[in-house]
């Protein structure tokens, strides 16, 4: 009894947490199988935006291994509205600094990595969108090793402040 009443509050309390990130929108992340993402693997995310007059920033997470063999990670990033119309971008993030500093936050042999994509974005449509993420780095066998997992978030831009 005691087991149950601890577990529904550890439950509660999960969801109060969760739930406290007012400016999240959208969050998911896409684990990778066997941390080895093959090139033909496309990574979907897949928002609905209600609120077309809010300002967004895109963000993207990538957690990978210490030993994860280059500097950077080179994107491609397909994008779907709700039209059905289409836009593709190629994206480079950076996991390190010149002096080869991690740019995210490591812990152990795993690095969580922070990316903002873009800021003060408007959706002119309301609706389902597609954001499809495909690696294009050039490997052997077209794999990359140690990427754990992609995630994707949609926030709610917080307004300028004036001087």
């Amino acid at each position: 009894m005691k087991r149950e009443v601890f577990n529904g509050l550890l439950l509660c309390v999960m969801f109060l947490v969760a739930g406290c990130d007012k400016n999240r929108v959208y969050e998911e992340f896409r684990d990778i199988k066997e941390y080895t993402w093959n090139q033909q693997d496309t990574l979907a995310f897949l928002p609905e935006i209600s609120d077309t007059g809010q300002a967004y920033n895109l963000v993207l997470h990538v957690r990978n291994g210490e030993n994860y063999p280059y500097r950077n990670l080179y994107l491609f990033l397909h994008t779907g509205y709700p039209d059905g119309r289409f836009s593709d971008d190629t994206l480079e993030v950076n996991f390190y600094q010149e002096d080869g500093t991690p740019l995210g936050k490591c812990s152990g042999d795993i690095c969580n990595n922070t990316f903002l994509l873009a800021e003060q974005v408007k959706f002119d449509q309301a609706g389902k969108y597609s954001f499809n993420f495909t690696h294009i780095m050039r490997t052997e066998n077209n794999t990359l090793p140690y990427i754990m997992n992609l995630g994707f978030r949609i926030e709610k831009a917080q307004k300028a402040q004036s001087l």
